[in-house]
């Protein structure tokens, strides 16, 4: 049995742990969207570990993505790659259908015989239209079925402004992207596909003897720069979703519908550069660090160390660290036996009033289980001591 004064006792405990920590910051400091010069009409920027969109700028209205189309298609050749559909050595032979496909190109011949990797990277490098079309037809048998995989995708993802009706991005009135969604795809292909996403920052690409040049303005001339892709079409404009790395943090700025390739390079650098000097990646906590303790009854030890489960890190405003203070919240209840890793409750990290993460906690260690005699004294001695506070505070708030 477990009275009410316990749980009395707990919540007094809890309170006192919470108070432990740092007090927060008026909320107008946090995380207000800076207003950042840019000459495009519609741009996002977004922290690759959090996820978090720092900016954005008619971000959800529909664009023609050009090539940005391709993100997705190489998402899915991935994905392919993935569940066994195909290797990175297969042999793929080339159809009349990719051959005659036109606007970028890698060159390919009727018939030719290409591996997988080649195709992947014909991709990413150069924006070859005819290797989408290779690729599509060799894992899904036409390229009406990979689109349809295609659009299937970004139902998952939730792009709720996302239409394809090619694997390419050659204009077609039903065939768009919003910038938002371009910058949640970006995400998704670079967290789950580093080994594709690497050939992004090639910058030539050599196949049947022609060697070409990778379109993104910011590699080599914006420091951590390896990625993503460009896009252009005379319906779309200049568009680009550009991501760069440095210190530990990597951000994504999108740019569409730009007057030309000095526009959008701009824009995205300005995007950039804003992240890298006006945000730090914060470590609240590593893996296995103390975190706190929890309460646990009838136990052979009255408490039990937690940790959090993966390392915890926020994005916050430069300058800002002295303001993050984090929040314990344990299940009221923890009865022995406890198991190491087992999740007893989550830590609440906040900026100011501004809640940043929530994870889970762990149990750092064991704790066994009281036997019977010294579980009924433990009850007992909680049970006075309850008594005790409660009368002590009737007592004092007759005086008062």
């Amino acid at each position: 049995m477990k009275p009410k004064l316990k749980k009395i006792f707990t919540t007094l405990l809890l309170f006192i742990l919470c108070a432990s920590f740092l007090p927060g910051v008026d909320a107008e400091k946090v995380h207000a969207q800076t207003d950042i010069s840019l000459e495009a009409e519609h741009a996002v920027l977004l922290e690759a570990h959090t996820g978090e969109v720092l900016y954005e700028k008619n971000a959800h209205e529909n664009n023609y993505p050009a090539s940005l189309t391709k993100i997705m298609t190489l998402a899915i050749a991935m994905e392919a790659l993935e569940n066994g559909m195909v290797d990175w050595e297969d042999t793929v032979t080339v159809s009349e259908n990719a051959w005659r496909t036109g606007g970028s190109q890698m060159y390919l011949d009727h018939n030719q015989e290409v591996s997988f990797r080649e195709l992947i990277k014909g991709i990413a490098i150069v924006s070859a239209n005819d290797a989408c079309i290779a690729v599509a037809e060799h894992i899904y048998g036409s390229e009406a079925s990979f689109v349809d995989r295609m659009n299937r995708k970004a139902d998952e993802l939730g792009l709720e402004n996302t239409s394809y009706v090619n694997t390419h991005g050659l204009h077609s009135e039903d065939h768009y992207m919003s910038p938002r969604d371009t910058a949640v795809l970006s995400h998704y292909f670079i967290s789950n596909y580093p080994e594709a996403a690497k050939y992004q920052s090639e910058k030539t690409f050599t196949f049947n003897d022609i060697k070409q040049y990778n379109r993104n303005p910011l590699l080599g001339s914006f420091q951590g720069t390896d990625g993503i892709k460009t896009g252009r079409t005379d319906e779309s404009g200049y568009s680009l979703a550009a991501t760069a790395q440095r210190d530990g943090m990597r951000f994504i700025a999108v740019i569409m519908n730009a007057e030309d390739n000095e526009e959008r390079k701009k824009d995205a650098t300005a995007l950039l550069s804003h992240a890298f000097n006006n945000y730090e990646l914060y470590t609240v906590a590593t893996t296995g660090a103390h975190t706190g303790d929890a309460r646990v009854y009838e136990g052979k030890q009255d408490t039990v160390p937690v940790r959090p489960g993966h390392d915890l890190e926020v994005l916050i405003p430069r300058g800002e660290a002295e303001n993050v203070h984090t929040k314990l919240n344990f299940d009221l209840e923890i009865t022995a036996p406890v198991k190491e890793g087992e999740v007893l409750g989550e830590v609440e990290v906040y900026l100011g009033e501004e809640l940043l993460d929530i994870a889970k906690v762990e149990a750092a260690e064991d704790v066994e289980k009281l036997g019977f005699w010294a579980s009924l004294w433990n009850s007992v001695k909680f049970f006075f001591s309850g008594l005790l506070q409660t009368v002590w505070e009737g007592i004092t708030g007759i005086f008062s």
